[in-house]
Protein backbone atom coordinates (compact mmCIF):
# COMPACT_ATOMS: atom_id res chain seq x y z
CA UNK A 1 0.00 0.00 0.00
CA UNK A 2 1.09 3.64 -0.98
CA UNK A 3 2.17 6.09 1.91
CA UNK A 4 -0.53 8.26 0.57
CA UNK A 5 -3.64 5.40 0.64
CA UNK A 6 -2.30 4.64 4.58
CA UNK A 7 -1.86 8.14 5.84
CA UNK A 8 -5.52 8.59 4.52
CA UNK A 9 -7.04 5.49 5.89
CA UNK A 10 -4.57 6.21 9.03
CA UNK A 11 -7.23 10.02 9.37
CA UNK A 12 -10.13 7.75 8.42
CA UNK A 13 -9.55 4.91 11.39
CA UNK A 14 -9.05 8.15 13.50
CA UNK A 15 -12.44 9.97 12.96
CA UNK A 16 -14.41 6.61 12.76
CA UNK A 17 -12.86 5.83 16.44
CA UNK A 18 -13.49 9.03 17.26
CA UNK A 19 -16.11 11.54 15.69
CA UNK A 20 -15.16 14.37 17.58
CA UNK A 21 -11.43 14.53 16.55
CA UNK A 22 -11.67 17.91 14.57
CA UNK A 23 -7.91 17.50 13.51
CA UNK A 24 -8.62 14.37 11.81
CA UNK A 25 -11.60 15.72 9.82
CA UNK A 26 -10.75 18.71 8.84
CA UNK A 27 -7.23 16.95 7.28
CA UNK A 28 -9.78 14.40 5.71
CA UNK A 29 -11.63 17.38 4.45
CA UNK A 30 -8.69 18.42 2.60
CA UNK A 31 -7.56 15.09 1.46
CA UNK A 32 -11.06 14.46 -0.29
CA UNK A 33 -12.26 17.74 -1.73
CA UNK A 34 -11.90 18.01 -5.71
CA UNK A 35 -12.51 21.39 -5.73
CA UNK A 36 -12.44 24.80 -3.14
CA UNK A 37 -15.68 26.32 -1.96
CA UNK A 38 -18.27 26.85 -4.42
CA UNK A 39 -15.43 27.99 -7.19
CA UNK A 40 -14.20 25.68 -9.73
CA UNK A 41 -10.91 26.28 -8.35
CA UNK A 42 -9.21 22.97 -8.32
CA UNK A 43 -7.53 21.61 -4.97
CA UNK A 44 -4.31 21.11 -5.78
CA UNK A 45 -4.05 19.48 -1.74
CA UNK A 46 -6.71 16.63 -3.05
CA UNK A 47 -5.25 13.18 -2.85
CA UNK A 48 -8.27 11.29 -4.31
CA UNK A 49 -6.75 10.82 -7.75
CA UNK A 50 -3.56 9.12 -6.08
CA UNK A 51 -5.58 6.69 -4.01
CA UNK A 52 -6.11 2.82 -5.18
CA UNK A 53 -9.60 1.92 -5.94
CA UNK A 54 -9.21 -0.60 -3.01
CA UNK A 55 -8.76 1.98 -0.60
CA UNK A 56 -11.60 4.43 -2.21
CA UNK A 57 -13.78 1.23 -1.24
CA UNK A 58 -12.27 0.99 2.12
CA UNK A 59 -12.95 4.34 2.95
CA UNK A 60 -16.51 4.54 2.06
CA UNK A 61 -16.96 1.52 3.72
CA UNK A 62 -15.11 2.83 7.31
CA UNK A 63 -17.19 6.25 7.06
CA UNK A 64 -20.88 4.68 6.44
CA UNK A 65 -20.25 1.77 8.85
CA UNK A 66 -19.37 4.02 11.47
CA UNK A 67 -21.80 6.47 10.97
CA UNK A 68 -24.66 4.00 11.20
CA UNK A 69 -23.35 3.01 14.47
CA UNK A 70 -22.94 5.91 15.93
CA UNK A 71 -26.98 5.91 16.87
CA UNK A 72 -26.97 9.81 14.95
CA UNK A 73 -29.56 12.01 15.29
CA UNK A 74 -30.23 14.36 12.52
CA UNK A 75 -31.21 17.48 14.54
CA UNK A 76 -27.49 17.32 15.64
CA UNK A 77 -24.10 17.95 13.74
CA UNK A 78 -21.42 15.17 12.32
CA UNK A 79 -17.99 15.27 10.90
CA UNK A 80 -19.40 11.86 9.73
CA UNK A 81 -22.47 13.24 7.99
CA UNK A 82 -20.39 16.35 6.90
CA UNK A 83 -17.81 13.92 4.95
CA UNK A 84 -20.83 11.71 3.68
CA UNK A 85 -22.12 14.87 2.06
CA UNK A 86 -18.86 15.85 0.89
CA UNK A 87 -18.33 12.57 -0.69
CA UNK A 88 -21.77 12.80 -2.59
CA UNK A 89 -21.54 16.04 -4.17
CA UNK A 90 -17.91 16.20 -4.67
CA UNK A 91 -16.63 17.56 -8.39
CA UNK A 92 -15.80 14.21 -9.76
CA UNK A 93 -15.04 13.25 -13.51
CA UNK A 94 -18.27 12.30 -15.44
CA UNK A 95 -17.66 8.19 -15.81
CA UNK A 96 -14.32 8.19 -13.44
CA UNK A 97 -14.15 5.51 -10.74
CA UNK A 98 -14.56 8.11 -8.08
CA UNK A 99 -18.05 8.98 -9.01
CA UNK A 100 -18.78 5.18 -9.11
CA UNK A 101 -17.41 4.41 -6.01
CA UNK A 102 -18.58 7.85 -3.87
CA UNK A 103 -21.32 9.80 -5.54
CA UNK A 104 -23.02 6.11 -6.73
CA UNK A 105 -22.33 3.97 -3.77
CA UNK A 106 -23.68 6.70 -0.99
CA UNK A 107 -26.49 7.53 -3.35
CA UNK A 108 -27.23 3.75 -3.34
CA UNK A 109 -27.01 4.05 0.26
CA UNK A 110 -28.90 6.56 0.98
CA UNK A 111 -31.82 4.82 -1.05
CA UNK A 112 -31.45 1.65 1.12
CA UNK A 113 -31.11 3.69 4.81
CA UNK A 114 -34.51 5.85 3.85
CA UNK A 115 -36.10 2.06 3.07
CA UNK A 116 -34.99 0.73 6.04
CA UNK A 117 -37.94 0.23 8.74
CA UNK A 118 -35.88 0.35 11.73
CA UNK A 119 -34.43 3.98 10.75
CA UNK A 120 -38.16 5.38 10.93
CA UNK A 121 -38.40 7.28 14.64
CA UNK A 122 -40.69 9.66 16.03
CA UNK A 123 -39.64 12.68 17.92
CA UNK A 124 -42.46 15.55 19.84
CA UNK A 125 -44.89 13.84 17.57
CA UNK A 126 -42.78 14.07 13.87
CA UNK A 127 -41.74 11.47 12.11
CA UNK A 128 -38.21 11.35 10.51
CA UNK A 129 -35.27 8.75 9.91
CA UNK A 130 -32.41 8.55 12.53
CA UNK A 131 -29.60 8.80 9.81
CA UNK A 132 -30.87 10.40 6.86
CA UNK A 133 -31.22 14.54 7.16
CA UNK A 134 -32.24 17.39 5.44
CA UNK A 135 -28.82 18.02 4.66
CA UNK A 136 -28.39 14.98 3.19
CA UNK A 137 -30.81 15.17 1.46
CA UNK A 138 -30.25 18.05 -0.39
CA UNK A 139 -26.81 16.44 -1.13
CA UNK A 140 -28.57 13.77 -2.75
CA UNK A 141 -30.58 16.53 -4.85
CA UNK A 142 -27.20 18.02 -6.12
CA UNK A 143 -25.18 14.72 -6.80
CA UNK A 144 -28.37 13.38 -8.69
CA UNK A 145 -27.98 17.10 -10.66
CA UNK A 146 -24.35 16.24 -11.55
CA UNK A 147 -25.02 12.82 -13.14
CA UNK A 148 -24.86 13.16 -16.82
CA UNK A 149 -25.12 9.40 -17.63
CA UNK A 150 -28.56 7.94 -19.74
CA UNK A 151 -27.26 4.50 -18.53
CA UNK A 152 -27.47 6.08 -14.96
CA UNK A 153 -31.37 7.35 -15.55
CA UNK A 154 -32.76 4.39 -13.34
CA UNK A 155 -30.83 5.06 -10.69
CA UNK A 156 -31.63 8.93 -11.00
CA UNK A 157 -35.58 8.56 -10.82
CA UNK A 158 -35.60 5.39 -8.11
CA UNK A 159 -33.76 7.53 -5.70
CA UNK A 160 -35.64 10.51 -6.68
CA UNK A 161 -38.88 8.27 -6.27
CA UNK A 162 -37.87 6.69 -2.97
CA UNK A 163 -36.74 10.90 -1.26
CA UNK A 164 -39.97 12.11 -2.33
CA UNK A 165 -41.91 8.97 -0.65
CA UNK A 166 -39.94 8.61 2.58
CA UNK A 167 -38.47 12.36 3.01
CA UNK A 168 -41.03 14.59 1.83
CA UNK A 169 -44.42 12.99 1.54
CA UNK A 170 -44.21 10.52 4.52
CA UNK A 171 -42.53 12.84 6.95
CA UNK A 172 -44.25 16.01 5.65
CA UNK A 173 -40.73 18.24 4.64
CA UNK A 174 -41.69 20.90 1.74
CA UNK A 175 -39.49 21.07 -1.14
CA UNK A 176 -37.29 24.49 -1.27
CA UNK A 177 -35.70 26.66 -3.84
CA UNK A 178 -32.08 24.32 -3.48
CA UNK A 179 -34.28 21.17 -4.54
CA UNK A 180 -36.00 23.25 -7.23
CA UNK A 181 -33.28 23.94 -8.84
CA UNK A 182 -31.70 20.15 -9.22
CA UNK A 183 -34.60 19.36 -10.27
CA UNK A 184 -34.84 21.64 -12.95
CA UNK A 185 -31.34 20.81 -13.66
CA UNK A 186 -32.43 16.67 -14.09
CA UNK A 187 -35.50 17.65 -15.80
CA UNK A 188 -33.53 19.63 -18.08
CA UNK A 189 -30.84 17.12 -19.06
CA UNK A 190 -32.91 13.75 -19.04
CA UNK A 191 -35.71 15.75 -21.02
CA UNK A 192 -38.58 14.51 -18.17
CA UNK A 193 -41.60 16.70 -19.88
CA UNK A 194 -40.99 15.58 -23.59
CA UNK A 195 -42.50 13.16 -25.70
CA UNK A 196 -39.19 11.35 -25.44
CA UNK A 197 -38.33 10.97 -22.13
CA UNK A 198 -35.70 8.91 -20.52
CA UNK A 199 -37.52 6.17 -19.54
CA UNK A 200 -39.08 5.90 -23.29
CA UNK A 201 -35.38 6.41 -24.71
CA UNK A 202 -34.52 3.53 -22.32
CA UNK A 203 -37.43 1.21 -23.39
CA UNK A 204 -38.35 0.65 -19.62
CA UNK A 205 -41.24 -1.97 -19.05
CA UNK A 206 -44.97 -0.24 -19.29
CA UNK A 207 -45.99 -0.10 -15.89
CA UNK A 208 -42.62 1.77 -15.00
CA UNK A 209 -43.69 4.85 -17.11
CA UNK A 210 -47.03 5.98 -15.15
CA UNK A 211 -44.92 5.87 -11.56
CA UNK A 212 -42.35 8.16 -13.15
CA UNK A 213 -45.03 10.67 -14.86
CA UNK A 214 -47.32 10.80 -11.16
CA UNK A 215 -43.74 11.22 -9.58
CA UNK A 216 -43.17 14.47 -11.88
CA UNK A 217 -46.08 15.56 -11.56
CA UNK A 218 -46.51 15.82 -7.89
CA UNK A 219 -43.51 16.75 -7.57
CA UNK A 220 -44.06 19.87 -10.33
CA UNK A 221 -47.30 20.39 -8.18
CA UNK A 222 -45.32 21.07 -5.12
CA UNK A 223 -42.86 22.80 -6.59
CA UNK A 224 -45.43 25.63 -7.61
CA UNK A 225 -46.95 24.92 -3.97
CA UNK A 226 -43.73 25.94 -2.17
CA UNK A 227 -41.89 28.24 -4.18
CA UNK A 228 -41.67 31.98 -3.14
CA UNK A 229 -43.49 34.32 -5.07
CA UNK A 230 -40.52 36.67 -5.28
CA UNK A 231 -37.93 34.09 -6.24
CA UNK A 232 -35.39 34.75 -8.29
CA UNK A 233 -35.78 31.59 -10.09
CA UNK A 234 -39.24 32.87 -12.00
CA UNK A 235 -36.33 34.74 -14.27
CA UNK A 236 -33.94 31.85 -14.61
CA UNK A 237 -34.11 31.20 -18.14
CA UNK A 238 -34.14 27.34 -17.40
CA UNK A 239 -37.05 27.27 -14.98
CA UNK A 240 -39.20 29.20 -17.82
CA UNK A 241 -38.55 26.18 -20.35
CA UNK A 242 -39.66 23.92 -17.20
CA UNK A 243 -42.55 26.49 -17.13
CA UNK A 244 -43.59 26.13 -20.15
CA UNK A 245 -43.48 22.46 -20.13
CA UNK A 246 -45.72 22.09 -17.34
CA UNK A 247 -47.91 25.36 -16.95
CA UNK A 248 -50.77 22.80 -17.76
CA UNK A 249 -50.00 21.22 -14.20
CA UNK A 250 -50.24 24.49 -12.71
CA UNK A 251 -53.40 25.41 -14.37
CA UNK A 252 -54.98 22.58 -13.25
CA UNK A 253 -54.24 23.33 -9.74
CA UNK A 254 -56.85 26.37 -10.51
CA UNK A 255 -59.90 24.48 -10.66
CA UNK A 256 -59.27 23.50 -6.50
CA UNK A 257 -58.17 27.16 -5.36
CA UNK A 258 -60.81 29.16 -3.41
CA UNK A 259 -58.92 32.39 -5.18
CA UNK A 260 -60.89 31.30 -8.23
CA UNK A 261 -63.93 29.05 -7.74
CA UNK A 262 -64.76 29.26 -4.36
CA UNK A 263 -64.84 25.18 -3.19
CA UNK A 264 -67.90 25.29 -1.47
CA UNK A 265 -70.17 26.35 -4.38
CA UNK A 266 -68.09 24.60 -6.88
CA UNK A 267 -71.08 22.11 -7.40
CA UNK A 268 -73.42 24.26 -8.25
CA UNK A 269 -73.00 27.47 -9.85
CA UNK A 270 -76.49 28.93 -9.81
CA UNK A 271 -76.74 28.76 -5.71
CA UNK A 272 -73.35 30.09 -5.67
CA UNK A 273 -74.37 33.32 -7.75
CA UNK A 274 -77.49 33.38 -5.31
CA UNK A 275 -75.47 33.14 -2.59
CA UNK A 276 -72.67 35.46 -3.76
CA UNK A 277 -75.16 38.37 -3.93
CA UNK A 278 -76.98 36.91 -0.36
CA UNK A 279 -76.30 39.65 1.90
CA UNK A 280 -75.30 37.40 4.47
CA UNK A 281 -72.28 35.53 2.08
CA UNK A 282 -68.98 35.96 4.41
CA UNK A 283 -65.64 35.19 2.94
CA UNK A 284 -63.69 32.04 4.21
CA UNK A 285 -61.59 33.35 7.89
CA UNK A 286 -58.48 31.75 6.31
CA UNK A 287 -57.69 31.49 2.34
CA UNK A 288 -55.21 28.53 1.43
CA UNK A 289 -52.23 29.86 -0.52
CA UNK A 290 -52.62 30.27 -4.35
CA UNK A 291 -50.11 29.15 -6.30
CA UNK A 292 -50.83 31.88 -8.73
CA UNK A 293 -49.04 34.46 -6.11
CA UNK A 294 -46.13 35.42 -8.09
CA UNK A 295 -48.35 37.32 -10.44
CA UNK A 296 -48.66 39.79 -8.22
CA UNK A 297 -44.68 40.25 -8.68
CA UNK A 298 -43.73 39.75 -12.14
CA UNK A 299 -43.55 42.69 -15.02
CA UNK A 300 -45.81 43.60 -18.23
CA UNK A 301 -42.58 42.36 -20.31
CA UNK A 302 -41.91 39.36 -18.29
CA UNK A 303 -41.50 36.02 -19.71
CA UNK A 304 -43.60 34.18 -17.46
CA UNK A 305 -46.53 36.47 -18.58
CA UNK A 306 -46.19 35.98 -22.33
CA UNK A 307 -46.05 32.14 -21.67
CA UNK A 308 -49.32 32.27 -19.40
CA UNK A 309 -50.81 34.39 -22.39
CA UNK A 310 -49.96 31.94 -25.32
CA UNK A 311 -51.05 28.83 -23.16
CA UNK A 312 -54.67 30.32 -22.00
CA UNK A 313 -55.10 31.72 -26.31
CA UNK A 314 -54.42 27.53 -26.88
CA UNK A 315 -56.59 27.03 -24.33
CA UNK A 316 -59.84 29.02 -24.97
CA UNK A 317 -59.27 28.71 -28.24
CA UNK A 318 -58.86 24.97 -28.80
CA UNK A 319 -61.08 23.23 -25.94
CA UNK A 320 -64.62 23.67 -24.54
CA UNK A 321 -65.28 25.96 -21.76
CA UNK A 322 -67.27 26.49 -19.27
CA UNK A 323 -67.98 29.23 -16.23
CA UNK A 324 -65.37 27.89 -14.37
CA UNK A 325 -62.46 28.54 -16.69
CA UNK A 326 -63.88 32.22 -17.53
CA UNK A 327 -63.76 32.20 -13.44
CA UNK A 328 -60.39 31.19 -13.90
CA UNK A 329 -59.22 33.56 -16.58
CA UNK A 330 -60.73 36.52 -14.91
CA UNK A 331 -59.30 35.61 -11.48
CA UNK A 332 -55.54 35.46 -13.46
CA UNK A 333 -56.25 38.61 -14.56
CA UNK A 334 -57.01 40.13 -11.41
CA UNK A 335 -53.56 38.96 -9.94
CA UNK A 336 -51.33 40.21 -12.62
CA UNK A 337 -49.73 43.24 -10.83
CA UNK A 338 -49.53 45.48 -14.12
CA UNK A 339 -52.91 44.41 -15.71
CA UNK A 340 -53.30 47.83 -17.00
CA UNK A 341 -50.41 47.76 -19.12
CA UNK A 342 -50.50 44.53 -20.44
CA UNK A 343 -53.37 45.25 -22.14
CA UNK A 344 -52.49 48.57 -23.42
CA UNK A 345 -49.79 46.31 -25.35
CA UNK A 346 -50.82 46.69 -29.18
CA UNK A 347 -49.95 43.17 -29.12
CA UNK A 348 -51.06 41.65 -26.16
CA UNK A 349 -51.99 38.23 -26.66
CA UNK A 350 -54.84 38.52 -23.92
CA UNK A 351 -56.58 40.76 -26.07
CA UNK A 352 -56.84 38.46 -28.50
CA UNK A 353 -59.00 36.01 -26.07
CA UNK A 354 -62.44 35.52 -26.36
CA UNK A 355 -64.65 33.96 -23.51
Amino acid sequence: MQSNDQDVLDLVHMICDDIDNNNAFYSLLKYLAVGRGHFKTVNQECLLPFLSNETKIEIRSLILDAFEKQGYQPFTKSNLKDIIELLLTNRYKQDSDDEEIFRFGIIKWVDSMLKEPSNHKFNLGRAFNRLISTSTIDSVWVALSKIRQSSRSSLVFETLDTIWRLHYKNIGYTIGEKEISSFISISKHYQLFNDQNAYNQQQQQQQQLPLLLLLLQEITESIYTNMPPQSNLWRNKDFQVFFKQTIGVLFQSAYKEDTFIPQRFEKDYSRFMVDWNSQNYSEPNIAPKSRFGFLAFIKWDDQTLTTISEYLQVFFNNCSTSWKEKLIFLGILNQIKDIELVLLQPNSILLTIQI
